[in-house]
């Protein structure tokens, strides 16, 4: 503002007080609840005339001390310090309003003919965000980073597998182990290394269990393993060992009688097979010895050892004269069926057994020229009818049976709707024969967390989501009961405040207004000024001018209210307000003036007051 003095003698120029804040935003580090985070913002006279006081106030039931801090000579400056004490977790959004004390400039006697309004530093009122991150409420969480562990299945054979899931200390306050529990194991599964019972894990933080699992029974497993704390939370995790639900049938080869053989009445008869499997030993299958004419089995039991050849001693007597079938049907542990089967004769020969293998064209020989071919007899992949049931290589490897389109890839010949390709349905079958069962239906369990859509995992996807896993303020529904961040604290929208630059203007001149707040709010401007749909440039933006009104009395200053009101997604909302003060076109914003007098500096010295801001409950953050 530019004042030419009339008054004889020499003319001076001065700079009048000008407030100069350091930061716009301080950042406090996050503390836990009840403790104290601080920080400061420094505040600067560089004008050149001193500054009678400074005033620091704060938005939202902010303590200050009472009182103003000054006189604040020029080039002098003044530290605020800034405590927060957080009572709610959350982030922490406030502002500082650092002003100039009224008549600002009164200390010097060479301005007294100023106009107040004058007199003011340009920017009188200046506003300082206090934003803390992260303090939050006394957190105990302790989980294991991988809940289900998956050992490979293989035969009871005496070899071990061992598993270690590490526990992690997710909370902000350590915990005290115990010692680790089994549930469901029996007596196949130990803990053979855990952490000291009593040991405090901190924060972030992991320790480790490991278990030795020896399998005994075949059969699939599911063991929980759960490492519980003192603080009464625990770790839990899965040890899970699978059978596998589909694997290839036995291979049975009858070695002992010969196809054809001609049997007695009355005579015992040995009959002697091998037996294989990919993935079951003999000792683990059944068999049984079914006779084609007596419609009955006539022999049944286990292999006595896992050599792979069983030998069984039947009666001819127990057979019907005439031509018959034997058929050795041998189950795997998994439930898989194979077959192999002989031709006999007991007693006299059929006089139209051409191919001599005991059954004659009266008896149903179907080919009397092949000896491998007859009633229930083995089919193999070659064009005949080895069985003679009036199908060709029926229930081979290389024959679709179920006319799915599919033979020697197919997992199950017998049902039509399991194939490569087809659609998995939530039916407890194979039925796109890829090994997994239920895969991507309500059924599976697809990301091997223990839960299925249809147990209530809202994420199958998602490890870290299901009905038993811990909620995280994190914006998902981490443990599947509907609600969003249940037990996170409530974010409530923040408007700390609204700065105006400059906080003086004449009509018609543009300035900038801009709100401290919460990121995401939708925003609508107003004034007590009117028309704010012309008068600020974008009046829904976060920041952007406004155009100071004319003046009811050219020749007095105005008060001039601008408010801003955010609503949140859930239609919550915040309110704050601001002043702009528009002059007379005759009075000079300019920082300098010109005084009469050659008048030396005005005495100075510098001031010790620190205001000290304490912030202790603010709204939280978005």
């Amino acid at each position: 503002m530019l004042i030419v003095g009339l008054l004889a003698g020499c003319v001076e120029t001065v700079l009048l007080p000008r407030l100069e804040v350091s930061d716009t935003s301080i950042e406090l580090a996050g503390v836990a609840l009840g403790e104290t985070a601080v920080g400061s913002v420094t505040v600067t006279n560089v004008g050149e005339v001193v500054l009678s006081g400074v005033s620091v106030t704060a938005t939202g039931g902010v303590v200050v001390p009472s009182g103003d801090a000054g006189p604040l000579c020029a080039g002098c400056s003044l530290d605020v310090a800034v405590s927060m004490i957080p009572d709610e977790p959350g982030n922490l959004l406030a502002a500082l309003t650092i002003q100039s004390a009224a008549g600002g400039w009164a200390t010097d006697g060479r301005l007294e003919a100023l106009p107040e309004a004058q007199g003011d530093p340009l920017n009188f009122v200046q506003e300082v965000a206090v934003v803390l991150t992260g303090p939050v409420a006394p957190s105990v969480q302790f989980v294991f980073i991988r809940r289900i562990v998956e050992v490979p299945w293989h035969w009871p054979d005496g070899t071990s597998t061992e598993t270690t899931w590490t526990g992690f200390n997710a909370g902000n306050q350590p915990v005290s182990v115990l010692t680790p529990v089994l549930d469901q194991c029996g007596p196949d599964v130990e803990v053979i290394d855990a952490p000291t019972p009593g040991l405090k894990v901190q924060p972030l933080e992991t320790v480790e269990v490991t278990v030795r699992h020896t399998p005994a029974d075949p059969a699939s497993l599911r063991c929980t393993v759960t490492l519980p704390t003192d603080e009464g939370v625990s770790a839990i995790g899965e040890l899970w060992f699978t059978a596998p639900s589909f694997s290839a049938p036995p291979e049975v080869t009858i070695t002992s009688p010969v196809s054809g053989a001609a049997l007695r009445s009355g005579e015992e008869v040995e009959l002697t097979f091998s037996l294989s499997d990919d993935l079951d030993t003999p000792t683990t299958m059944a068999f049984a010895v079914y006779s084609l004419v007596r419609g009955e089995y006539v022999l049944y039991g286990r292999p006595g050892n896992d050599s792979g050849t069983v030998t069984g001693t039947l009666s001819a007597s127990a057979l019907a004269p005439g031509p018959d079938t034997l058929t050795v049907a041998a189950q795997d542990w998994h439930g898989n069926l194979g077959f192999d089967s002989i031709s006999v004769r007991i007693d006299d020969p059929a006089a139209d057994d051409a191919d001599g293998d005991g059954w004659g064209v009266a008896d149903g020989d179907c080919d009397d020229a092949r000896a491998d071919v007859f009633p229930d007899g083995k089919e193999v992949t070659d064009g005949a009818d080895q069985d003679c049931d009036g199908a060709i290589d029926d229930g081979t490897p290389e024959t679709d049976d179920d006319g799915d389109g599919f033979a020697e890839d197919d997992c199950d010949d017998r049902d039509a709707t399991a194939s490569p390709g087809e659609l998995e349905s939530a039916d407890g079958a194979d039925n796109d024969c890829d090994g997994s069962v239920d895969e991507e239906t309500t059924n599976g369990d697809d990301d091997r967390d223990g839960y299925a859509e249809a147990l209530g995992d809202c994420d199958d996807a998602d490890s870290g989501t299901s009905p038993e896993a811990w909620e995280f303020c994190d914006g998902d529904d981490d443990n599947c009961d509907g609600e969003i961040d249940d037990g996170c604290p409530e974010n409530e929208p923040v408007i700390a405040a609204i700065s105006v630059v400059p906080d003086a203007c004449h009509s018609g001149q543009v300035v900038t207004v801009s709100v401290i707040a919460d990121e995401g709010l939708s925003l609508v401007w107003s004034s007590d000024a009117g028309s704010d749909t012309t008068r600020f440039a974008d009046w829904l933006a976060g920041s952007t001018t406004f155009t100071c009104p004319e003046l009811a009395d050219p020749d007095a200053s105005q008060g001039v209210t601008i408010a801003v009101i955010g609503s949140d997604d859930q239609g919550r909302q915040a309110f704050a307000t601001a002043r702009v003060v528009v002059v007379p076109a005759d009075w000079s914003l300019e920082p300098e003036v010109e005084v009469p007098g050659c008048a030396g500096e005005a005495a100075a010295g510098a001031f010790g007051w620190v205001p000290a801001v304490f912030l202790w409950r603010r709204r939280r953050q978005a």
